[in-house]
């Protein structure tokens, strides 16, 4: 019963870690882009030239994909300090 309940438990513990870094990291890039630039981030429909939304989309997929990588990792590492076990496997 144990094995079912962390297979069903492991996906929602280690998507809620990495959804709440992603939003933490987009948080925070946009708080660096108003107080570097004193404006709002650019968004495709904003007036903004192209390349200086083309760098700030470029760098938020990048930080966010380094992000989720490291927020799995650590979900991981989370899990098996929590119950002493490894995360399960997917089949």
């Amino acid at each position: 019963m144990k094995k079912r309940v962390a297979k069903r438990a492991w996906p929602l513990f280690s998507g809620a870690v990495v959804w709440i870094t992603g939003v933490a990291v987009q948080r925070a890039l946009a708080s660096g882009w108003r107080r570097t630039r004193d404006s709002e981030p650019p968004t495709p429909r904003s007036d903004a030239p192209l390349l200086v939304t083309a760098s700030y989309t470029a760098a938020t997929t990048a930080l966010s994909a380094t992000a989720a990588v490291l927020a799995a990792h650590g979900a991981e590492v989370a899990w098996k300090r929590l119950t002493g076990k490894k995360p399960p496997k997917k089949k």
